[in-house]
């Protein structure tokens, strides 16, 4: 269970599996699933995705409307 719950917006869905590091700020509108590992100091700004057997090491910022841990949406990627 994510042990720092103080900084994520309350518009955020973050599955209760998520491992959260220290002072990581989940912005409005973010969906963290239950595989998903933040390291430290990670910033999701609004509209974020993460989903996946996913981690984000420390002090990334990923902007809104990113999508991380899915298929590629170009479905001629190989």
């Amino acid at each position: 269970m994510p042990t720092n719950r103080k900084n994520i917006h309350p518009s955020a869905i973050v599955e209760n599996e998520v491992n959260i590091g220290e002072d990581c700020i989940v912005g409005p509108f973010c969906f963290v699933g239950k595989h998903v590992k933040l390291g430290r100091r990670v910033r999701l700004h609004s509209h974020v995705v993460a989903e996946g057997n996913t981690i984000i090491g420390d002090d990334t910022v990923v902007w809104p409307f990113a999508s991380i841990g899915h298929q590629p949406q170009d479905l001629k990627y190989r």
